[in-house]
């Protein structure tokens, strides 16, 4: 760990707080504060005005009231200076904690390398925190290019707003893929990691299944213009099991045209804090026109 991730968090350790929820809270809230900071022009004098800053900018948001006193948050504003807000929360993915899946740098490489091959003019990333780790390599590979990104989590809509802020090529939402997405455009190229082996509760789309990785599937392919292309990752089991999984193969066999289908070593290209999803993970699916890699 970073020595300064370890000192913020260990800050926050100290004082009972746990929750990595809490602590990417906390850092947000520190990145808010300096952004505002910049926005004013201000250099405040002492830890009195930095703390009436930090208030007005961020506990009237989902961040809420700041667990400290005027002497800790100028403290950790002091840290937090020095760390890089994707690495801070990378590292509470890797080390615990979130319970996340993410793309490996090796996925996002050959995302990246894919990318440059079709050369699409928009590009959807969906549940961006699952590509954070190669995320901003990426974006500034494709600046000329429209990129959106999505995810459902507030927090991480924060976080990536406060990232690309000033790029004006990128679009950040605050949707779900499990739900029709409320978005009117057609994408050049969508990439996306759905979750795996939930259940979608409540949905008013008609979709062939209530499993999250093929409704998240069936949805994003309806927003693909007519060159587009989804690359995406889904469970093995989608090549051969039968029932919601052979209806949609015969969807996508009707409806689109299928390129191919690629095993993955397992436990090589997604990294998750919870061992038991390895064992999914073996399939990587291009889907243009759609089709299938």
């Amino acid at each position: 760990m970073n020595s300064n991730i370890f000192a913020f968090v260990n800050s926050f350790h100290m004082r009972g707080i746990f929750s990595d929820e809490q602590l990417l809270k906390e850092m947000l809230r520190v990145k808010l504060t300096a952004r505002s900071l910049k926005l004013q022009e201000k250099f405040p004098k002492d830890e009195d005005e930095l703390f009436e800053v930090m208030k007005q900018s961020t506990e009237d948001t989902i961040l809420g009231y700041f667990p400290g006193d005027r002497g800790f948050f100028s403290e950790i504003y002091t840290i937090a200076q020095k760390i890089n807000l994707i690495e801070f929360a990378l590292d509470l993915y890797k080390n615990n904690r979130l319970k996340q899946m993410f793309s490996p740098a090796s996925m996002m490489g050959y995302i990246c390398k894919l990318i440059s091959e079709v050369e699409p003019q928009s590009i959807l990333i969906t549940e961006a925190e699952k590509s954070l780790l190669g995320l901003k390599e990426l974006v500034e590979l494709h600046r000329s290019r429209d990129i959106t990104l999505i995810s459902s989590n507030l927090l991480i809509v924060m976080l990536l707003q406060l990232e690309f802020e000033g790029y004006r090529n990128i679009s950040i939402l605050n949707q779900s893929i499990y739900r029709e997405l409320l978005i009117n455009k057609h994408f050049d190229f969508i990439y996306s990691v759905p979750d795996f082996g939930v259940k979608v509760e409540d949905t008013k789309h008609n979709f062939i299944s209530s499993k999250s990785d093929i409704v998240a599937t069936q949805n994003l392919l309806g927003y693909l213009s007519d060159k587009g292309m989804l690359a995406t990752v889904l469970p093995a089991n989608i090549a051969f099991a039968g029932g919601s999984e052979a209806k949609f193969r015969n969807y996508i066999m009707t409806h689109y045209h299928l390129e191919g289908l690629y095993s993955l070593s397992i436990g090589r290209m997604l990294i998750t804090s919870e061992d038991r999803f390895l064992k999914y993970l073996q399939w990587y699916l291009r889907i243009s026109d759609i089709r299938m890699l």
